[in-house]
């Protein structure tokens, strides 16, 4: 079985990235959790994860969700569906409401 690697990132769209993950870190602090690829990883620094939790609302006490977990995972070097992933999750989330959560959160971020 052959299987195919992410060629090496670009020096310059590395920085890039770190830059745009630097950027999401200042703004929301410790609001969001950053993952990346162990170094020495071939397609590292990818995948990197940027993730947050969502308290629920005072307006949504009814429902019976207490948060919802968005996860943005950067697979490859551009905003394509096939390099950027949306997942949603919550305990009491119906996988089905999840996936339809993730992809419009997707479709509001940029039609990924």
């Amino acid at each position: 079985v052959i299987r195919r690697l992410a060629p090496p990132m670009h020096t310059e769209l590395k920085k890039a990235l770190q830059q745009e993950v630097l950027a999401a870190k200042s703004r929301w602090g410790g609001a969001i959790k950053l993952s990346k690829a162990p170094a020495g990883t071939p397609t590292a620094p990818l995948p990197i994860g940027v993730e947050r939790t969502i308290a629920r609302p005072a307006s949504a006490e009814a429902f019976d969700v207490d948060d919802l977990r968005v996860r943005l995972l950067i697979d490859g070097p551009s905003a394509s569906a096939e390099c950027v992933r949306v997942e949603v999750s919550g305990d009491a989330l119906p996988a089905q409401l999840q996936a339809a959560a993730a992809a419009r959160v997707a479709e509001l971020w940029g039609g990924i």
